[in-house]
């Protein structure tokens, strides 16, 4: 079995295969698992940021024990931060949880982290480019190898003659942004491939910031502003198995969805001076020693592809399967819920 997507999601879904006794595979095009639960190292420092997610909410009873789950394991911890003052009360009181050591640990742990489980591959560096089936019915993936820039359009069809094929697989699922995973689907389900691009997903610009922890230095940790540009502001060095560098603080500083996208495809340099700017009013004035900013694509659901009966999409007839938050309901917990309802249609399938 093969699973594209090494975000949540797919690591969710991969472990739950491997655990029912199938062989499984996950392919994805960066060079490790996370997706949006990711860790930007930055060197020589050592300086960490958790630049995507900044934390876990969990709401539902079922999410909520797979969290404690994986805090016994040691991949999570809980995480109750001092919310800055004016901070908009974040997910109705709600826990929040973090990976460890950063928040792609979780997904390390899934694919690797638990000594007793049955292992996977995992393929990272491998942008799947098309779904190939031959005539016995089993997948071909042609893949784009190392870490080039990710292949779209024109490109892509043209790398597809000389790139080399992973497989054969019974069945591939897909846990990938909907945009991204329309244009595979498109020669095999054209009507999954439709609601996936009518799926909205919005993009966020994150601020990766370094300042100095002087007599005047915010201390809280967690603020989510009410108005203006900025959705989210958390410290990174004083949530759980992060290193504390003294004399500095290190931040995730996240833009809204509406700024993000008007300013969709400005410099990194002008985002990260606009994003300074806007956090002067919550940080006061600093030093700052570090400033760096990411764009993220695909980052919050808008208008999803979710009903209570299908957070997952199953072709039992081409062993072809869809998953993802957009699926689930959105964020992490809708991004598991997906991935738990796509292992148990595709885990009837053969391995």
């Amino acid at each position: 079995m093969a699973v594209i997507g090494a975000g949540l999601a797919g690591c969710t879904l991969a472990r739950a295969l491997a655990d029912a006794g199938h062989d499984v595979t996950v392919l994805d095009k960066a060079r490790g698992p996370g997706g949006r639960l990711s860790t930007r190292r930055v060197e020589p420092q050592g300086w960490t940021f958790d630049h995507g997610a900044v934390a876990l909410g969990a709401r539902a009873p079922a999410w909520r024990q797979a969290l404690a789950g994986w805090a016994a394991q040691g991949a999570v911890a809980a995480w109750s931060p001092r919310l800055a003052p004016d901070s908009v009360q974040p997910l109705d009181g709600a826990a929040l949880w973090v990976g460890l050591p950063g928040m792609a640990g979780l997904c390390r742990h899934l694919l690797h982290g638990q000594t007793d489980a049955r292992p996977l591959e995992l393929l990272a560096r491998h942008q799947v480019l098309a779904l190939e089936r031959d005539a016995d019915g089993r997948w071909w993936l042609p893949v784009q190898r190392d870490e080039a820039a990710p292949l779209d359009g024109e490109a892509r069809a043209a790398a597809l003659p000389q790139a080399p094929r992973c497989g054969p697989y019974d069945t591939v699922v897909l846990s990938l942004p909907p945009a991204q995973a329309a244009s595979l689907l498109d020669p095999w389900r054209a009507d999954w491939a439709h609601e996936a691009r009518s799926t909205v997903l919005r993009p966020a610009w994150s601020l990766m910031a370094v300042v100095d922890d002087g007599p005047d230095a915010p201390d809280w940790a967690l603020a989510w502003p009410a108005d203006g540009p900025l959705a989210v502001l958390a410290r990174d060095d004083v949530k759980p198995g992060r290193a504390m560098h003294p004399g500095q603080q290190r931040w995730v500083i996240q833009a809204t969805a509406d700024w993000s996208a008007q300013h969709l495809a400005d410099r990194p340099e002008a985002v990260a001076d606009a994003l300074v700017a806007a956090a002067g009013r919550w940080l006061g004035p600093r030093r700052w020693l570090h400033t760096s900013a990411h764009r993220w694509a695909y980052a919050t659901s808008v208008r999803a592809m979710v009903s209570p009966e299908r957070r997952a999409r199953w072709d039992a007839a081409l062993g072809l399967g869809l998953c993802g938050e957009a699926l689930g309901g959105g964020g992490a917990e809708g991004a598991w819920a997906s991935a738990q309802a796509a292992a148990a249609v595709s885990g009837a399938a053969g391995s």
